[in-house]
């Protein structure tokens, strides 16, 4: 008896793995873009390009039909993002067939710094607007400035080119730093408010 009741467990559980592995390969993916638009002016915008991209890929890739979002970075730019309406900027997609647009932007830096004997401290603050928007609805879904901060302050300054330099590739290490407790942030809303499915066929 006690057997039959094992066996039988074990095919329910079988069929219900089959049936979620059917749905999951039934689902329709849904369509998105990726906007980063860097404002940060730092000087290693080039590795927080790359840094970024490839975090918000890395959310978004295999789980969405991830389209290329190139040709929206000059329109962007040409509006003052931080400032426009939300319409504004979903009307840059509405003629696409898109889903949802996640939309990224880095701010400026606030950066402090705290000289002393042999000590050179650093305090990086980064903050990025986050976006997510329905397309064909029209409305934003998520929409937060997200803020974070980094300190080092165990940096020892001699006067020659080499510590300078070193001095250097830490301040984009403190702001790297500071970028990632943001995306951290960034990442769990896009986890839990961009949907897995089009909304137009729900």
């Amino acid at each position: 008896m006690v057997l039959r009741i094992i066996i039988a467990l074990i095919i329910s559980f079988n069929v219900i793995c089959a049936l979620s592995v059917t749905n999951a390969q039934e689902r329709e993916k849904a369509t998105v873009t990726l906007v980063f638009i860097n404002n940060s002016k730092s000087a290693f915008d080039d590795v927080l390009n790359e840094h970024i991209t490839n975090f918000l890929h890395r959310k978004v890739d295999g789980l969405y039909k991830v389209i290329n979002h190139q040709k929206y970075y000059k329109i962007m730019a040409t509006l003052a993002t931080s400032k426009s309406a939300d319409k504004e900027i979903i009307n840059v997609f509405a003629n696409d067939e898109i889903d949802y647009a996640v939309y990224l932007e880095l701010h400026p830096f606030n950066r402090k710094e705290q000289v002393a004997l042999f000590r050179y401290g650093k305090k990086f603050s980064a903050s990025m607007t986050v976006k997510i928007f329905d397309i064909y609805t029209k409305q934003t879904i998520y929409s937060n400035i997200i803020t974070a901060k980094a300190a080092n302050d165990q940096e020892s300054v001699f006067l020659d080119d080499r510590v300078v330099s070193w001095v250097s590739i830490r301040s984009k290490d403190v702001g790297l730093t500071a970028v990632d407790k943001a995306l951290f942030e960034a990442g769990e809303a896009i986890s839990i408010h961009l949907p897995l499915q089009p909304n137009r066929k729900l």
